[in-house]
């Protein structure tokens, strides 16, 4: 839940292609277990996040980025996130 600031939730189901949601204060996001999710936000965000008490690094997928899936994340940012 965003708390303050602005963001924007990335996912990416296996094989499909990025979504981006500006998210709004207030409101609960649930991403479902195994759906590839990240963030952009402004430096004074406030995130509420819960999660399962099993849920740790080791369930964090770590990649580098392609230049096809940046291009496909820049065309998404709202223009709060390109300044």
């Amino acid at each position: 839940m965003l708390l303050r600031g602005q963001a924007v939730l990335f996912t990416r189901p296996a094989g499909g292609a990025l979504e981006a949601v500006e998210m709004e204060r207030g409101k609960i996001y649930n991403v479902p277990a195994g759906l590839w999710h990240n963030l952009v936000a402004t430096r004074d965000v406030r995130f509420l996040i819960v999660e399962n008490r099993d849920t740790h690094l080791h369930d964090t997928e770590i990649r580098p980025i392609s230049e096809g899936e940046l291009a496909q994340l820049d065309a998404q940012l709202p223009h709060w996130a390109r300044e």
